[in-house]
């Protein structure tokens, strides 16, 4: 059993084992002042999974109104994501090229922004930087 209905397999565990171990990994050498490098295709993946899985669904139980239907793609490497910010629920899908923002990277520094481990550095910003902040808020509830 998990807790993401859509997936109810061992190689669900293995992905989230990898990707916790990943920022906790990341935690500890920013701490030390010494990182090595992530996996670009782990990177992808992490950043997939954040999108995906921690913030996508139902936030009807926490709406807010400053969510109005934004959207907001996210790059990494060659993958992106658009994520649509709605006042009780995150869609996330392929870009639709209707984005009010744009954020992309390297895998490694974008699944570090996502999880509030890295800076804007190595990252290009296009559009409405305020659509960046309001995600990186429901991130912060997403992964609390």
């Amino acid at each position: 059993a998990t807790w993401w209905h859509s997936d109810q397999t061992v190689g669900f565990w293995d992905r989230r084992m990898a990707h916790e171990s990943v920022i906790h990994r990341v935690d500890v050498e920013l701490s030390l002042d010494c990182t090595t490098p992530v996996d670009p295709a782990l990177a992808i993946d992490g950043v997939d999974e954040v999108l995906a899985i921690f913030l996508a669904g139902d936030w009807s139980e926490e709406p807010d109104d400053r969510y109005q239907g934004q959207r907001i793609v996210v790059g990494a490497g060659e993958r992106s994501w658009e994520v649509e910010l709605l006042r009780d629920e995150i869609k996330v899908s392929t870009p639709h090229g209707s984005e009010d923002a744009m954020v992309h990277g390297e895998p490694e520094p974008v699944l570090l922004w996502l999880w509030g481990r890295g800076s804007d550095a190595g990252l290009s910003h296009r559009g409405d930087p305020t659509v960046a902040g309001l995600l990186r808020d429901r991130l912060k509830l997403a992964a609390q």
